[in-house]
């Protein structure tokens, strides 16, 4: 890896502000906790290179890293996504509205992933880590009607699952 040397207190900067956001990324991307954080990390370290071809888009950079990374790690060991853990467990002493709020969050979550690939991305990207449409099309290089008319369907997909859990 050629390139400048990022200074320690910017990228601590750019971990700071970025780390949420593409850990949540990693994760749609694995949905395995542990290799979410090593794609993080080995995104961070590799973002110690090169940043100077990317200052403006360093956000739209990391995340093609950690694509990148999780593309190169699927084909080394050929393995399929297993199936969605649980999110988060209660708390003991949570209220019921609490409770409720997270059992939503974690059913919403678990039929996001389900999603096909693009779909899932795109909703990851746009819900989650707040990118606009364009965003997204520049992000997945696709035109911007395409994410538009996608995130649409997925929304009715979404919808279509999660209409069980409405009547709890």
């Amino acid at each position: 890896m050629g390139g400048e040397v990022v200074p320690q207190r910017e990228l601590e900067k750019y971990y700071q502000t970025y780390y949420r956001e593409l850990y949540l990324y990693a994760y749609s991307l694995s949905q395995h906790k542990q290799m979410a954080e090593d794609l993080v990390s080995e995104t961070f370290y590799r973002a110690l290179y090169g940043k100077q071809k990317y200052q403006e888009q360093y956000k739209y950079w990391l995340f093609r890293i950690c694509k990148n990374l999780y593309i190169d790690e699927y084909r080394k060991k050929k393995r399929y996504q297993s199936k969605v853990p649980l999110l988060g467990q209660v708390v003991q002493g949570d209220n019921l509205d609490q409770f409720i709020e997270k059992e939503r969050y974690q059913n919403l979550y678990r039929c996001v992933l389900a999603l096909r690939s693009p779909h899932k991305e795109m909703i990851i990207l746009h819900y989650f880590c707040d990118y606009q449409l364009n965003e997204v099309a520049d992000y997945l290089e696709i035109p911007y009607s395409t994410v538009k008319v996608s995130l649409f369907r997925a929304r009715q997909k979404l919808r279509k699952e999660l209409e069980p859990y409405e009547k709890f």
